[in-house]
């Protein structure tokens, strides 16, 4: 996952410790984004005007309406740490046999493994979200990475480093819960293209949860984007419901 970012981000300017608090509309479309900074820029604001606008969190807050949680949200803890052994593939494994569910990713960096251990248990509307609203760090041992030893014998050796519940989560995807919604029905799901120039990718969209799911979302608003910028036809598949950005 790392290396997905990393490639995402390659040629690109990247704001870091930078929030998206408010979606500037006119017109009926979208024509900036407000941002706030953190780290070293605290306190700073800036209004990033745009053309093609592409959203992987909730849009409701952005908008400044109150975000709801489904009702079969689930809740993630997630810990953050470094093998002091280099671990054999594969680097993705997940143990959805029993709860809580576990998902471990791992990334060798020469001798050692960096890892992150994702631990999803139910947590209707979001009542049963811990408060602690920041990650933290501490040393190694306790539960944290028990369930994960059935996904690779060692895990307990790891030197614990960060560490987060729901709420952490939260401040940085936007929303407490995981997964996005559910694949139970398509109707569900917000739409993909709220404003003629706004598109949505990720777990909240169509399809929905997994990685291959959010891929799909990322190409299918690439491919929209493309059209309203008339950069690409759409070679015989379905117009967008909006017409062509001029």
């Amino acid at each position: 996952m790392g290396r997905v970012a990393e490639a995402l981000a390659e040629g690109l300017p990247v704001r870091y410790k930078a929030r998206a608090e408010r979606l500037l509309l006119g017109e009926g479309r979208a024509f900036a984004l407000e941002v706030a900074y953190g780290g070293r820029r605290r306190g700073e604001r800036e209004v990033v005007e745009a053309d093609l606008f592409v959203l992987d969190v909730p849009l409701a807050p952005l908008l400044g309406l109150p975000l709801k949680v489904p009702e079969d949200a689930w809740g993630a803890f997630v810990v953050h740490g470094v093998l002091p052994f280099r671990a054999p593939p594969p680097y993705f494994r997940q143990n959805a046999r029993e709860k809580p569910f576990a998902f471990l990713s791992l990334r060798p960096e020469g001798e050692k493994t960096a890892f992150a251990l994702s631990l999803h248990t139910p947590s209707p509307s979001g009542r049963a979200f811990p408060r602690r609203s920041t990650g933290g760090s501490r040393p190694a041992g306790g539960d944290g990475p028990e369930p994960g030893e059935a996904l690779l014998p060692g895990l307990r050796e790891a030197e614990l480093l960060l560490f987060g519940p729901p709420r952490t989560y939260a401040r940085f995807a936007g929303r407490a819960w995981v997964g996005g919604f559910p694949q139970t029905h398509p109707f569900r799901f917000p739409r993909v293209r709220p404003f003629p120039n706004v598109f949505r990718v990720g777990e909240g969209v169509f399809p929905g949860q997994s990685v291959p799911a959010a891929a799909l979302s990322g190409l299918r608003a690439a491919r929209l984007a493309l059209e309203a910028l008339g950069l690409a036809g759409s070679g015989g598949e379905a117009r967008p419901s909006f017409p062509p950005f001029p």
